[in-house]
């Protein structure tokens, strides 16, 4: 029997490299920097410290341990251990029904509902400031009949919810939980995110559908509503979206994530939720981009540091942070577009690598304009495979253990910690984004991102690298047709008139608050008459809104 081979010191290996290098500077050759600012070496040996914030370390080694960086299932399960989500935005009322039905029919489990910006602001769609809004990144849905319209006949048991109307939350949890209690689904079984999220919400849109305060007193009441009438929903959503689509980069993404989370901790705190209930309605929201092993890291370290704030909470305890993860829109290309189904494949990889709790992935034609039925067929059967041929359920924290992964996690963690502590000492999150600071530093990522591709640092195959010549060209519909303000105006038109006049009052406060919201749903009350009732009040905050951004643009426009 042979001798096993020699064990070899990290720095006996530093030595020899160093040697055949000659005249080369290992730094130079061998060092590879990152927009985060992060020297990742060529080799992780485990010898080397991991970080000197040795408090932010998971010492405990298992899944489903505190602080729960390798994940919040105990074993695997054999099966698919994520929801398949996937994404509901087309404001034609009728391909949202036909996008509905198909991906329910083809093993889609959660259905991510976003709705427009007009019904975001708490407009409706017949309504004079409406105009501009209707049907601009989402579904044109005012009414609980519109609801029941794009569910038509599907059958909704075991199907979970995420609902996307921002600030707007609560007049559209009622529009939900209306259709729901009349197709006779058991609340207590029911497992919906109704996504309140001003901040995220005010990042996107620029403005919000009244005062911060009173819209916090909203998402304070429909978190303690969900904890004493419906178990499985959680009220509030932490949404990173708007910053990665903008530019930010992974330690951005999760120090904004942070402080997000623990500024609606507070107005929870304040509104009389406990901390517990407050920690358990929150669900993290992130867009998952091009380098496979940082995104890994990046849902783990964000499991890490919500858990550590959690400690600092008192709730040593406390559940793992939820993740929906989606593939980043900011990273698909409109040239050679075809790339970006192994751009998606690659993101959901890394998104059940990293432990997301529910993940949707994109079409592969989503930059060109409204998807069409073959790149949505494509997107969720992405899933699918990896699920069932690749059988990635059947492994917990498959990047465990990788002295590489295990690194990188904690850097990002306290890269972000840094950055979070700096956000906090300026004032908190609603400071920081109202003086411009997070505007700020999310530009000069994007500025530094965009120079990285020029100079070759970075590349985009089929765009900055190998871009085909003499390719077929794809197009797709308008996402926002032509007729859908029109369409949009008749519909509620119509609707009340066969409804009659109705007067809207809901109480003032409560978990009775929300039920009064929900019969006004129930019989008919609109989105913006909903908004109406709440009196939110006063002008609402408004900064520049953060841009929607891909990384291939200014290298499409030059070619």
């Amino acid at each position: 029997m042979k001798e096993p081979f020699a064990a070899v010191s990290h720095d006996e290996w530093r030595a020899r490299v160093e040697a055949e290098l000659g005249d080369k500077d290992f730094e130079r050759a061998l060092v590879t920097h990152s927009l985060e600012g992060l020297s990742i070496q060529p080799l992780y040996s485990g010898e080397e410290p991991v970080s000197p914030r040795t408090e932010l370390i998971d010492g405990s080694g298992f899944p489903c341990l505190w602080p729960y960086t390798r994940g919040s299932r105990a074993v695997p399960s054999g099966e698919r251990s994520w929801r398949i989500c996937q994404l509901q935005d087309d404001p034609d009322p009728a391909g949202l029904r036909q996008s509905i039905e198909a991906d329910l029919a083809g093993g889609v489990d959660a259905l991510w509902l976003r709705l427009d910006r007009a019904a975001r602001l708490g407009l409706d769609g017949d309504a004079e400031a409406a105009g501009e809004h209707i049907g601009v990144e989402g579904a044109t849905i005012y009414t609980a009949a519109d609801l029941e319209a794009a569910f038509d006949s599907a059958d909704l048991d075991g199907v979970a919810f995420d609902l996307d109307a921002g600030a707007n939350a609560l007049p559209v949890a009622a529009l939900c939980l209306a259709v729901t209690a009349e197709r006779g689904l058991e609340p207590k079984g029911l497992e919906v995110t109704f996504g309140a999220d001003p901040l995220g919400a005010l990042a996107r849109d620029g403005e919000l559908p009244g005062l911060l305060s009173s819209l916090e007193e909203e998402m304070a009441t429909l978190a303690a509503y969900c904890q004493s009438r419906l178990p499985r929903s959680r009220a509030i959503a932490v949404s990173t979206l708007p910053y990665h689509d903008a530019g930010a980069h992974t330690v951005q993404e999760l120090a904004y994530a942070l402080a997000t989370g623990v500024h609606y901790l507070r107005r929870l705190e304040k509104a009389g939720v406990e901390p517990q209930t407050a920690v358990e309605q929150v669900v993290f929201r992130f867009a998952i981009g091009r380098h496979l092993f940082t995104e890994i890291a990046k849902l783990r370290a964000a499991r890490l540091l919500w858990a550590r704030m959690a400690g600092a909470c008192g709730l040593e305890e406390s559940s793992p942070a939820r993740i929906h993860a989606t593939t980043s829109a900011r990273t698909k290309t409109k040239r050679d577009p075809w790339n970006n189904i192994l751009r998606a494949t690659t993101q959901v990889f890394a998104a059940i690598a990293g432990g997301a709790d529910a993940i949707t992935s994109s079409s592969f034609d989503a930059a060109l304009g409204r998807p069409g039925a073959d790149g949505r067929r494509l997107a969720r059967n992405t899933q699918t495979i990896l699920a069932e041929e690749a059988h990635l359920g059947r492994v917990l924290d498959p990047a465990g253990g990788s002295f590489y992964v295990e690194w990188l996690t904690v850097e990002l963690a306290r890269s972000a910690w840094t950055l979070f502590q700096e956000i906090e000492s300026g004032g908190g999150m609603v400071e920081s984004l109202g003086s411009g600071l997070i505007a700020e530093q999310v530009e000069k990522s994007w500025r530094q991102r965009r120079e990285r591709l020029e100079e070759g640092i970075d590349a985009i195959t089929g765009v900055t690298d190998f871009a085909p010549t003499g390719e077929e060209s794809l197009s797709r519909p308008d996402r926002r047709p032509a007729a859908v303000t029109a369409a949009a105006a008749r519909r509620l038109a119509e609707r009340r008139e066969r409804r009659g006049a109705l007067e809207v009052e809901v109480a003032e406060s409560g978990v009775e608050r929300v039920e009064t919201c929900i019969e006004a749903a129930a019989r008919g009350a609109t989105v913006g008459e909903l908004t109406t009732a709440l009196e939110r009040g006063g002008d609402s905050l408004k900064i520049t809104r953060f841009p929607l951004r891909r990384d291939s643009e200014p290298f499409e426009d030059q070619t």
